[in-house]
């Protein structure tokens, strides 16, 4: 593995070079990331500076284009969606999500806005004519079948002093004390998104965090080879939903 500062240094960079800023009005600013939504467009979010204060605003997209697609946030999936938003510390006015910033905290809250919007749109994958269902709730069945210990929707605060979430941490002491394992579960794995899920981990280490990482991905769709590439380079181990019997081996859980 790369060292951690050049590792970090590499994703900064990426970030620096890869954001467009478009003036829209005087105080209007739309920004488009580098990051791609369920339709591999490119998530776009709107700065609207006031005062000293910055609103970082979907302008209600990511909701209506998922509600146009027949989602409604119900049931689970509602309880899924004000998890991430909680999560991310982002809030919900109508259909619009934005955050508030200042000055010192544009740089994490964006990040974390930019994130959360990435896990809403990873919720699902879309088959014609049925919506599958929440890949979460199906990790977490097959995990309550194995009669697994965990804990769901960790927060951890990285050097950046940015908060991570991951979303299932499972204790050393049934790994045969080896380390905790934390664990993202990818819906829709991305070349384009992959730096921020890898991020949450080296950011985390950057404080002496020294939990074992795993991505859970779901492999319904061919992966582009770069993302094992990255998920190597960054010491992350990926376990494959469509064999997940199998690479649950590589939890080292103790039966």
């Amino acid at each position: 593995m790369k060292n951690i500062k050049e590792l970090m240094n590499k994703y900064f960079e990426f970030l620096h070079s890869s954001f467009e800023i478009e003036t829209i009005d005087k105080n209007i600013y739309k920004i488009t990331t580098p990051f791609l939504d369920r339709r591999n467009d490119h998530i776009t979010i709107y700065a609207i500076v006031f005062n000293d204060k910055i609103k970082l605003t979907d302008d209600s997209y990511t909701i209506e284009d998922l509600e146009l697609e027949g989602i409604k946030f119900e049931g689970k999936r509602k309880k899924e969606f004000e998890t991430i938003l909680n999560g991310y510390g982002v809030y919900k006015e109508k259909n619009e999500l934005f955050v508030i910033a200042n000055e010192e905290t544009f740089a994490r809250k964006k990040h974390n806005f930019i994130q959360a919007l990435i896990n809403i749109n990873d919720m699902y994958l879309l088959s014609f004519p049925r919506i599958s269902t929440i890949f979460l709730d199906d990790i977490k069945d097959f995990f309550d079948e194995k009669k697994l210990i965990y804990t769901q929707n960790v927060l951890i605060e990285g050097k950046s002093k940015i908060s991570h979430k991951f979303d299932f941490l499972i204790p050393k002491q049934i790994r045969f004390n080896k380390a905790e394992a934390l664990i993202k579960a990818i819906n829709n794995p991305k070349v384009e998104n992959i730096r921020a899920y890898l991020f949450s981990f080296e950011d985390i280490r950057k404080v002496g965090r020294n939990e074992d990482g795993f991505f859970i991905l779901n492999d319904k769709n061919k992966i582009n080879e770069k993302i094992y590439t990255a998920l190597e380079e960054y010491d992350v181990t990926p376990l494959h939903w469509s064999k997940i019997e199998e690479d649950f081996k590589k939890l080292a859980i103790i039966a």
